[in-house]
C-alpha cells in the first residue's frame, strides 16, 4: 500500500549526484583559522592557542592534503 506513495525519482532510482565542492574556500578557512591561533598565540602568550595551531595543521597536511 505505501509503495503507492513512493516517490518517484527520475533518474530511475538513483540517488542524484552531489554538487561541485569549491575546496580552496575550505582550505582558506582553515588556513586563516590556524593562522589566527598562532597569531594570538603570540600576542596573549598563550601555548594552548599554539598547540591547537599545529594539531589543526597536523590533522590537515596529513588527512586533506594530496
Amino acid at each position: 500500500m505505501l509503495s503507492r506513495f513512493a516517490i518517484r525519482r527520475p533518474n530511475g532510482g538513483r540517488a542524484r549526484n552531489r554538487p561541485a565542492v569549491d575546496k580552496t574556500i575550505y582550505a582558506n578557512w582553515n588556513g586563516m583559522a590556524i593562522s589566527a591561533l598562532l597569531k594570538a598565540s603570540v600576542v596573549l602568550d598563550n601555548s594552548e592557542f599554539r598547540e591547537r595551531a599545529m594539531s589543526s595543521m597536523e590533522f590537515l597536511l596529513g588527512n586533506l592534503y594530496d
